[in-house]
């Protein structure tokens, strides 16, 4: 570190400033974009270039979720697909979660989502499709999650949208580290964040969701966060004490 340098005011750091001084507290690898499309790009070489780089005899496993977070990384990723710069045709995905009950050909559905804003424009095959089913009868949904569990192979490459409290998925704060596929319960915080999907008397209260240690498994995550009102999770999750309390923290 060069000894001579000072932040010229607090709070306040030049162009210049070395590395060190920027990212000496943190404890995960963290790029800062100065706009929202950036960060989009950098997320996308990264998914693009992991399939290209992919030479195992099987399917390159990706882990995908849903929300407002990926919206922008889909839409370049579908411009990258149309623009013959990647194939999705031997890659497989796997859906974060899903509203419960939710019939997923609703608009509201995540699946639905997926559908509309990703996977529809990809050449991805229908069988490598893997999302959560949001309308297995309550008396099976156990059994549901442990198959859906089971079916999760190695996942190579893990895109997250973090929450304002760092939920993963429906993982809320609190949530078991070990925790697998399974049915939550909604809290308060995650049902006024879906809120303005719904009418007040629709609002969901559960959700089938992958678990942390199925999404801890995988071989690289890359966790995405947009706007000041996260910097203060993403300074819990890149600076701060791995926690379930902040559960993208782990």
């Amino acid at each position: 570190m060069n000894p001579k340098f000072v932040l010229p005011k607090i709070g306040e750091l030049p162009v210049s400033a070395p590395i060190e001084s920027i990212c000496k507290f943190e404890k995960v690898p963290t790029r800062i974009c100065p706009t929202e499309p950036e960060g989009v790009k950098v997320a996308a070489d990264m998914v693009v270039n992991a399939i290209k780089a992919h030479k195992e005899n099987r399917l390159f496993a990706l882990g995908l979720s849903t929300g407002r977070t990926p919206l922008g990384l889909y839409a370049e990723l579908v411009n990258r697909y149309q623009a013959g710069e990647v194939s999705f045709a031997n890659v497989e995905v796997y859906s974060l979660d899903e509203f419960y009950p939710m019939d997923p050909a609703s608009p509201r559905s995540r699946n639905y989502r997926i559908h509309e804003e990703f996977l529809k424009h990809l050449d991805i095959p229908k069988e490598n499709i893997h999302l959560p089913n949001g309308m297995v009868p309550l008396s099976e949904v156990s059994e549901y999650c442990a198959a859906y569990e089971k079916s999760i192979r190695k996942i190579d490459l893990m895109i997250i949208g973090m929450g304002e409290q760092g939920q993963l998925g429906f993982n809320d704060p609190g949530s078991y580290e070990k925790s697998h596929t399974r049915l939550v319960q909604l809290s308060l915080a995650s049902r006024k964040m879906i809120s303005g999907l719904f009418s007040k008397t629709e609002v969901p209260t559960m959700a089938i969701t992958m678990g942390i240690e199925t999404i801890l498994k995988a071989k690289k995550i890359v966790l995405m966060a947009w706007g000041e009102n996260k910097a203060d999770v993403i300074r819990k999750v890149v600076e701060g004490e791995a926690t379930e309390m902040v559960p993208a923290s782990l």
